[in-house]
């Protein structure tokens, strides 16, 4: 069996591309690390973002999207406008960890490697889901709004947010 430092790991070398064709993919800890640090600021903002569904929270901000009700200081406004603004300010930075992955991902991995993909995938869930939150929050989707409408859009938020995750893992497992 390869040492770590050669580059074995099931997931990447299961994941290659034929460009890889029996070689085992290179590893890149530092690539990893962040992948993996970005995982779980992941799982804390989908956290908080429960919180905000269970607390009844998530129309803090009204329907207005980007900013909170119009204004540029959330803190001026109602706990829960805080709480909103809070959950959006934690989700754009996913948004800018995500171009960062990407950016890193293709300055470091050749053509075909696994990373690359994962984080292309990652990048574009996280713009997805960022739509899929517009379209909630300006159509006034976000509380008790019994519709089939809201089921649906819903729907599209829990699994873009699934496979958002799923491509973060990917990303991690696939360089370490």
């Amino acid at each position: 069996m390869k040492s770590r430092e050669s580059g074995f790991n099931v997931f990447r070398n299961f994941m290659t591309s034929p460009d890889y064709y029996g070689e085992t993919i290179p590893a890149n800890s530092g690539f990893a690390t962040f992948s993996w640090i970005v995982l779980i600021y992941n799982l804390l903002v989908v956290g908080f973002g429960v919180f905000l569904r269970a607390a009844g929270l998530g129309d803090g901000c009204g329907e207005n999207w980007p900013l909170c009700t119009g204004e540029k200081n959330p803190v001026k406004g109602s706990f829960a406008t805080l709480i909103e603004s809070t959950h959006r300010i934690s989700t754009t930075l996913v948004g800018l960890l995500a171009i960062i992955m990407l950016v890193w991902a293709f300055r470091c991995f050749a053509k075909g490697h696994p990373a690359k993909k994962m984080a292309i995938g990652f990048l574009v869930m996280t713009l997805f889901e960022g739509l899929v939150g517009r379209h909630l929050v300006v159509k006034g989707l976000v509380t008790d709004k019994d519709t089939v409408e809201r089921a649906m859009w819903m729907m599209a938020h829990v699994v873009s947010i699934f496979l958002l995750l799923g491509f973060n893992v990917g990303a991690a497992l696939s360089t370490s």
